[in-house]
């Protein structure tokens, strides 16, 4: 199967438990696509951008801690702005096949 391009937005959201920046981790199934460090306030979010070039099939996307921690991480709002695709979860993509090929 040929490979196709997407990219995927989603609302990143922060329940700090404890004083420390957390650090995160981006995966998409096994794959790290992203690690960062931010300094949260109570109302803030990210607006986090995947661009994966990948056969059709299903993608996880998930958020870890990379260090130990009391926060929690949450995905909202999940959503395809480029490529054929859709949200078949929360946290998962599923890239579909194009008709034409």
């Amino acid at each position: 199967m040929e490979e196709q391009f997407i990219r995927v937005l989603f609302d990143l959201k922060v329940e700090r438990l404890t004083k420390e920046q957390p650090l995160y981790r981006i995966y998409v199934n096994d794959e790290l696509f992203n690690e960062r460090t931010w300094r949260w306030t109570s109302t803030d979010y990210l607006e986090e951008l995947l661009q994966i070039k990948a056969v059709p099939g299903k993608y996880t996307v998930r958020v870890e801690k990379a260090l130990p921690s009391k926060t929690r991480f949450n995905i909202d709002n999940m959503r395809v702005e480029l490529g054929n695709a859709r949200i078949v979860e929360n946290n998962t993509i599923e890239i579909l096949k194009n008709e034409n090929t």
